[in-house]
């Protein structure tokens, strides 16, 4: 039978300049998403709830903006959803006793995506250098994770750096990842890859299968073992279909790969009319897969065997990252797309939104999945 789980809710108090904890006793219910829900979505900073009683036992009053950092346990596991506070609420009961608290905490990316600035792009170089001004400009906080191939015009953003981000990432089909920084806790970090890089895909974060007659399997010799899952949901990848797609690249005729009615239109700063007409037929690619693919994964830690090894999979930092399915006989390999997790004193859920790897298997040498035939296809 599956241990329970443990929540442990820190934020940063800068006044004292250290790390205050809730009570564990206090906190009640632990809510978080992270990513997308659609290929055809753009990313966003993801959210964090925490849900307590007692306020009065909180060590400190939580600040707007201060780092924060919520992490959920079981069985020897620890996963973590690292951000910022944006809100906090108290709901006074008829007493005391009666009184609890919602702390809200925004992802990185919404942290500092929303600040101000001018962001300037040189015709020539390549995507990555807008993540670099961005890296400069928050000081961190958004990051260049590399595997950009796309050269951009000459171009400048003025306002809020969610756009320029936004439009990098469009320009070269790529990710925006959030993750908890592992060397200063106190600067939880967004992270921006290009479709070529190698660090997306690279793992596979967890195995489920509806096999109950084993219980570990391996893959590329490493020995997972294996998640169980309540539910299942099938929709065809027309859901995210597009069986036409117009790349609308700044100062250069629109560009379009396919026919049909079910279009996409994508805003970018490609450099030529070539590299839009290439992004155009990539994402089309990516979105006319017809054929029936897990879409969502539902799992729960007291329906698991290893708890441990299924709660990995619900790690802010794992979108962009695979997880194979085993159903009725066939396997699966998919793409982490997002992440909602729930966690109380009793047991926690997860549902991870996916898509197929066929719509993103494109060759990447020494991958687990990606580098093996018949499960990858040349990207541009």
């Amino acid at each position: 039978m599956a241990t329970k789980p443990t929540s442990n809710v820190q934020y940063y108090d800068s006044t004292a300049a250290v790390w205050r904890t809730a009570p564990t006793d206090t906190v009640q219910r632990i809510s978080w998403n992270t990513g997308r829900q659609n290929l055809t979505d753009q990313f966003q900073g993801g959210t964090c709830s925490v849900y307590g009683r007692l306020p009065s036992t909180l060590p400190s009053v939580p600040t707007i903006g201060a780092p924060a950092e919520i992490r959920v346990s079981n069985t020897g596991q620890d996963i973590y959803f690292a951000g910022y506070v944006s809100d906090y609420r108290v709901i006074y009961g008829i007493k005391p006793a009666y009184d609890t608290y919602e702390l809200i905490i925004e992802g990185p990316f919404s942290a500092a995506a929303r600040r101000l600035g001018d962001v300037s792009a040189t015709a020539g170089n390549s995507t990555a250098q807008v993540f670099e001004t961005l890296n400069s400009l928050t000081s961190g906080q958004i990051q260049n994770g590399g595997g950009f191939t796309t050269t951009t015009s000459a171009q400048t953003f003025t306002g809020q750096l969610s756009n320029p981000a936004q439009t990098a990432i469009a320009t070269d089909g790529g990710v925006i990842v959030e993750q908890r920084n592992l060397t200063v806790k106190t600067q939880p970090q967004a992270f921006g890859y290009g479709h070529n890089s190698p660090n997306l895909g690279n793992i596979i974060a967890a195995v489920f299968s509806d096999d109950f007659t084993v219980s570990t399997i391996v893959i590329n010799a490493v020995t997972y073992y294996l998640g169980r899952y309540t539910e299942i949901e099938f929709l065809s990848a027309a859901y995210n279909t597009g069986t036409k797609v117009t790349v609308q690249a700044s100062g250069l005729a629109d560009q379009t790969s396919g026919t049909g009615a079910y279009g996409q239109t994508v805003s970018t700063i490609n450099q030529t009319t070539s590299q839009a007409s290439d992004l155009a037929g990539y994402l089309r690619t990516k979105y006319e897969l017809s054929a029936q693919t897990p879409y969502t994964l539902r799992f729960t830690g007291a329906n698991q065997t290893y708890p441990n090894e299924a709660l990995r999979a619900a790690e802010q930092g794992n979108v962009g990252q695979l997880v194979r399915v085993d159903f009725r006989g066939t396997t699966y390999y998919c793409i982490i797309e997002g992440i909602q997790l729930d966690a109380n004193p009793s047991d926690w859920s997860c549902t991870i939104a996916l898509s197929s790897s066929l719509q993103n298997a494109f060759l990447k040498l020494n991958n687990p999945v990606f580098g093996t035939l018949d499960y990858n296809k040349l990207g541009f």
